[in-house]
């Protein structure tokens, strides 16, 4: 965690800024991938178990959305120092005076 200063330490109050494009691209691998692997795996299990009926739709965004979150946390693990060490940190004094 090179990206820390040295006068920060825990229980200090910190503001945590990222770029607009790495803040869009944060939100969007957070909120709608996992959506877009709902309504896939809803298409998917009501267009393969189609007697099932809504069961198999529930059943299918669900598992959608558990397989999207698995791969997500799993590919963003290696990234998440990069995010980290692009992030502007500021100590809680230039904050508030």
């Amino acid at each position: 965690m090179d990206a820390i200063p040295a006068e920060i330490r825990a229980g200090d109050a910190v503001r945590i800024a990222i770029a607009g494009q790495q803040f869009l691209k944060v939100v969007s691998l957070a909120y709608l991938t996992p959506l877009l692997g709902m309504f896939t795996g809803a298409w998917l299990a009501a267009t393969m178990v189609p007697a099932a009926g809504d069961v198999s739709a529930v059943v299918g965004a669900i598992t959608g959305v558990l397989c999207v979150s698995q791969l997500l946390a799993r590919s963003t693990m290696a990234k998440m120092d990069e995010y980290l060490r692009s992030a502007r940190l500021e100590s809680a004094e230039s904050i508030t005076g």
